[in-house]
């Protein structure tokens, strides 16, 4: 299959822009305008985050993406499942409630707020998986499978069952109904080795299900009955006393997912958002965030959510451990064995490669052509710049000067300018932050204030939806 485009751009802000601005024009540039909405519902898929949690998504966010779907025309909702587990999400009315106290409004998102799957997490809709080798179909919330077009906006973090939590997570797991969650999880239920156990009670107050008691011996006793199989109890142990009984349930988990997520996109237009920040070794479902693994990376955007998940990967794999964190603590620990996998070496039962491979497998299940528009992977267009290096003369000390570059669009795609950086403090760049059309000019400014006297000569870097970065330079004298 053809390889797909994923967009990025970094957290960094220069004065005059913002992240909720960075964020509309990575849309943009991704393709998110070539989607037809007008007079569609638009489900946007998030996790509100559990109470106590404070690395999910801020509404902030949402509203940009709300805000992009109302002037296409379009009729968005934000939207997640109910829980299995106990928490403040496993019905509609506190899920409702966790939503609000998180900041989810209406005023603060610019949409309402539906709980998909009803509630108590019955209403759904069992629908087909097409070549599903692990599941023939899924239970997903009503209101996800009424919507016309689907976009997932996602935190990206660690994830002690998964690996990570990233888009097809977000997708296949959170759109699950109750017995949707319950299918996927049913691979296995863990055991406790007695041995190992403290009797420190984590795992119970884990526990989704109410399975764990403790025996006379104050060891963790499981009720193979009431456990769901989530596995919350097995990264809530901090000594490896609890344990898969089925070797391979992670890796079902991760396949089953990936199924699920493909039976959500199948066959209707989909876009897909990852901002990967905060990068907590749990899931957004703990009423508790720990200490970021890894350090705040970027956000990205496709239409892909196979390439976008593999994408955020590759670029937390590339980075640095953070010290004081879940990661840091294992990698120093004498005699630990390394894996070379962030992921893993974070929470060592996981096995995340399994949910690529098996999305992989049926992508194309993942993707369709945006009806009557260009196809994903051709939404770059072209720029000709009228004069890329600019003379200032002499500038005197104290005094400014500005250059203006002007950035046509010579191609067949709207063009957005993403981002324009120097590495000299000295010059202050600017630019036009709304899309230019085919034909259409878009400008970048640049204001240079000498701190020192002599001849300067400083390129300025600029990020656009072309298939290349673009320098410009300006040059003069400062007395």
């Amino acid at each position: 299959m053809e390889a797909s485009t994923v967009y990025y751009t970094d957290f960094r802000c220069p004065v005059g822009t913002s992240l909720t601005d960075k964020l509309r024009r990575l849309c943009i540039a991704a393709g998110i305008k070539n989607i037809d909405m007008e007079g569609k519902f638009v489900a946007i898929k998030m996790h509100f985050g559990e109470l106590g949690n404070l690395a999910y998504l801020r509404p902030n966010y949402a509203k940009v993406v709300a805000d992009l779907c109302k002037e296409q025309g379009g009729m968005p909702f934000l939207t997640d499942c109910n829980t299995l587990y106990p928490g403040s999400r496993k019905n509609a009315l506190e899920h409702l409630t966790c939503a609000q106290l998180n900041g989810f409004w209406p005023m603060t998102t610019g949409c309402q707020v539906i709980i998909a799957d009803g509630l108590r997490g019955t209403d759904e809709v069992e629908v087909p998986v097409p070549n599903g080798e692990y599941c023939k179909t899924a239970k997903i919330g009503r209101a996800i499978m009424d919507a016309d077009i689907f976009i997932s906006l996602t935190h990206f973090k660690g994830h002690e069952s998964t690996g990570f939590g990233g888009a097809i997570k977000n997708i296949g797991m959170g759109c699950g109904s109750r017995a949707g969650k319950m299918e996927q999880h049913a691979s296995g239920h863990p055991a406790v080795q007695e041995s190992l156990c403290r009797g420190c009670h984590r795992c119970a107050k884990e526990c989704g299900s109410d399975a764990i008691a403790y025996n006379e011996q104050n060891k963790a006793v499981i009720d193979q009955d009431k456990c769901k199989g989530c596995g919350r109890c097995i990264g809530a142990c901090n000594f490896d006393a609890i344990y898969s009984q089925c070797d391979s349930a992670n890796e079902m988990l991760d396949r089953k997912m990936a199924e699920y997520a493909a039976a959500v996109c199948y066959d209707r237009p989909t876009f897909h958002i990852s901002l990967v920040q905060d990068i907590s070794p749990n899931c957004d479902c703990h009423g508790e965030n720990d200490a970021p693994i890894l350090p705040d990376i970027g956000m990205f955007a496709s239409f892909d959510p196979v390439a976008l998940d593999q994408a955020c990967v590759d670029a937390c794999l590339a980075a640095a451990p953070l010290p004081n964190s879940q990661l840091g603590q294992n990698l120093a620990k004498p005699g630990w064995n390394c894996h070379h996998d962030h992921f893993k070496d974070s929470n060592p039962n996981i096995e995340w490669k399994a949910t690529l491979e098996q999305a992989e497998k049926i992508r194309e299940l993942y993707l369709k052509e945006v009806t009557g528009k260009q196809p994903a992977s051709q939404i770059q267009t072209t720029v000709k710049v009228e004069e890329a290096s600019i003379q200032l003369g002499t500038i005197q000390m104290g005094e400014s000067k500005e250059a203006v570059f002007r950035l046509t669009n010579t191609g067949n795609n709207p063009l957005v300018i993403l981002d324009a950086a120097t590495t000299c403090g000295c010059a202050r760049p600017s630019f036009d932050k709304h899309p230019a059309k085919p034909g259409e000019i878009l400008q970048v400014r640049v204001i240079m204030t000498p701190k020192d006297k002599g001849v300067f000569d400083e390129t300025i870097t600029v990020k656009c939806n072309t298939n290349q970065l673009i320098k410009l330079n300006i040059r003069g004298m400062a007395q």
